[in-house]
């Protein structure tokens, strides 16, 4: 879940400079970041490998 905490960072470093569209931008992806992980539990893949099974950068 790294993406998904690092997307809310960037939301409420947006915030804090009053940035409404880069934050409504963030929080977006936050979320795509966060309904992908939770895919890959109910399915059982595991999100840090590929079908090769080689590991992928965050």
């Amino acid at each position: 879940m790294a993406k998904h905490t690092r997307y809310l960072e960037l939301a409420q470093q947006a915030r804090t400079a009053g940035d409404e569209v880069a934050m409504q931008h963030n929080l977006q992806h936050a979320e795509h970041w966060y309904r992908t992980v939770m895919a890959d539990r109910r399915t059982g893949d595991d999100p840090q490998t590929t079908l090769e099974g080689e590991v992928l950068a965050d």
